[in-house]
């Protein structure tokens, strides 16, 4: 971890002693937008008071809240039998863009960033039998580096993912790091687990891995070995399923934890076994076969409560992009939930996951502008690097991640090279993109392993790689990860004639046809997925419906035309050639 963040400790099935370790505190919250003085501790019906919906903006359900002005959010806890033995812990899975906690009145800890999943330890300050209060101050900040706020054309501040309530043993597992790759010529897997206890002690941690069918890979289970604080093993798996988009393989591992001859928690992944690498060709390997990706850029919206989702949508979205003969999304500009990887994992999806850095440059507008210089801030290190572990930390056990993109069209500067060295310190199995690359390389800097070309020429005679492009060849891979925008700005003439959208889809084509031999063109991504229009109380704002389905997840022309000139290639694109029909 850096930035000062702490470890995600994964959800467990089960904890001795609990019924049920994790419950959900989403649904009705009170909100105040004028709180006074003594916010933190007003439990009373007072007038101020109002009720919102957790998760969602606060702006779309008609709260007008204001740049760097905090607001409060609150919440009764259901009834607190018992502490002993146990960890109460708040999970706030998105919250934009500042937080602090408080429990019963105490301060439990703030956060920066809008986009991650952190922790709020409530231990020490709930009272069993009684009433406990949650309130957690908001401020929709205007020097967040994801600049979603003036991306969105509002201020988005809120609780926008959803809130659990973990119960966990004292002595909880921190993470779970399970990396599953392949061997002895991409038959057999290899699967190396990490782990760390808070308290050593007299523990002892056992696992299994299971298919899809439940059928057991060892006659009995494995066991941890311990190194201090810290618990690891590895070992080969002969004969594995693996992973890729086409087939996407699964296996369950169900790790156990013991102290005192105890059982404490019992903690369940999903694995699939894969390799990624960029072999001298500058191509992109899943599994040892060369691989296209063909997909779009992917916002968080919801139709009603804005940048927020929910499980549902996050299942819709991954069944779209199927239906569409995608197997590709990129994350665009921050981290999805959990929930999305989750189905993207078990129904076969590429993912670039982007860390929620955006337009640290002079695009800038009111009042962010004044922001955009943080590349070479020391006083924003830790914010850049701190969410980008966090991202790190909760994904790195996703087989659909498959490689991590530090930020989106930035100018370079020495906290993007720290991000970049972080992550190849901490997971050297997958690539890393940035852009906006040029930056970097006009001086003489490397942050990145994938070149990242923003709206390239159907026939790949320019983009904003300038000089390191050229007729889409370059000495490192190169991805169009932003390409065939959707035709949305000209709607009058959309109007009075219709069929002027199938030249996007002529457009997609050459897109495609002139990069398919390309070895080192890794495949795009259509901007964009989802239309990006804000239907709030008394206005629509946003950029535009340049999705290929708007924000209700109806199919657009664009989507069908899209689904019509995509073939469906397997793993090994080299098979078909779009330019031979």
């Amino acid at each position: 971890m850096a930035g000062n963040r702490e470890h995600l400790p994964p959800g467990p099935v089960q904890v001795t002693g609990v019924v049920n370790p994790i419950k959900s505190l989403d649904g009705q919250w009170e909100i105040n937008l004028n709180p006074a003085a003594n916010a933190m501790t007003d439990n009373s019906a007072s007038a101020g008071w109002r009720i919102i919906q957790v998760p969602g903006e606060a702006m779309m359900q008609g709260f007008k809240i204001q740049h760097d002005t905090a607001f409060i959010y609150r919440k009764k806890l259901p009834a607190i039998i018992n502490t002993t033995g146990k960890r109460h812990v708040i999970r706030f899975n998105g919250v934009y863009n500042h937080a602090k906690v408080y429990c019963n009145g105490k301060l439990v800890r703030e956060h920066f960033g809008g986009f991650t999943a952190w922790d709020a330890d409530i231990t020490k300050f709930v009272k069993p039998g009684q009433d406990n209060w949650l309130h957690v101050s908001v401020t929709d900040r205007a020097d967040d580096i994801s600049y979603a706020s003036g991306y969105a054309h509002h201020p988005i501040g809120g609780i926008t993912r959803k809130v659990q309530y973990i119960l966990l043993p004292d002595n909880p597992v921190t993470h779970v790091y399970a990396s599953a790759g392949l061997t002895n010529n991409y038959s057999d897997g290899t699967l190396r687990i990490e782990t760390r206890l808070l308290q050593p002690g007299k523990a002892m941690i056992e696992y299994e891995l299971a298919d899809a069918y439940g059928k057991k890979i060892w006659n009995s289970a494995r066991s941890l070995k311990q190194d201090g604080d810290r618990w690891h093993d590895s070992t080969v798996v002969p004969g594995i399923k693996t992973w890729t988009a086409e087939s996407p393989n699964l296996y369950k591992l169900t790790l156990r934890v013991t102290q005192n001859e105890q059982l404490q928690e019992t903690i369940v992944q999903q694995l699939g076994f894969r390799s990624i690498e960029i072999n001298k060709d500058n191509e992109m390997l899943v599994n040892g076969k060369t691989v296209k990706l063909r997909g779009a850029c992917r916002h968080d919206m919801h139709p009603t409560l804005g940048r927020s989702t929910n499980r549902v949508q996050d299942s819709l979205d991954v069944v779209l992009t199927k239906e569409a003969n995608m197997n590709f999304i990129r994350t665009s500009h921050y981290p999805p939930s959990e929930d999305f990887l989750e189905f993207c994992d078990r129904y076969g999806v590429y993912v670039q996951e982007e860390t929620a850095i955006c337009f640290v440059l002079d695009w800038r507008t009111d009042p962010y502008i004044k922001y955009y210089k943080t590349m070479d801030d020391p006083a924003f290190t830790d914010r850049y690097l701190g969410q980008l572990s966090e991202m790190i930390d909760r994904d790195r056990n996703h087989a659909a991640v498959v490689m991590w993109s530090i930020g989106n069209e930035s100018w370079y500067g020495t906290n993007f090279q720290k991000e970049y060295e972080f992550v190849k310190s901490v997971d050297a199995t997958r690539p890393v993109s940035w852009s906006f690359p040029a930056t970097a390389l006009d001086k003489g800097k490397r942050n990145f392993d994938i070149l990242v070309s923003h709206y390239p020429a159907y026939n790949g005679s320019h983009s904003d790689l300038g000089k390191y492009e050229k007729n889409m060849k370059a000495e490192l891979p190169i991805i169009g990860d932003e390409w065939a925008h959707v035709t949305c700005y000209n709607t009058d003439l959309s109007f009075y004639d219709p069929n002027v959208k199938d030249f996007w889809g002529r457009s997609l084509d050459s897109i495609w046809s002139y990069r398919f031999d390309v070895k080192g063109y890794l495949g795009g991504a259509i901007w964009g997925m989802i239309d990006e229009t804000f239907e709030m109380k008394d206005t629509t704002v946003g950029y535009g419906p340049w999705g290929i389905v708007d924000t209700w997840r109806r199919k657009k022309q664009s989507s069908g035309i899209l689904k019509k000139r995509t073939p469906r290639f397997g793993c090994n694109c080299r098979t078909s050639n779009p330019k031979k029909g």
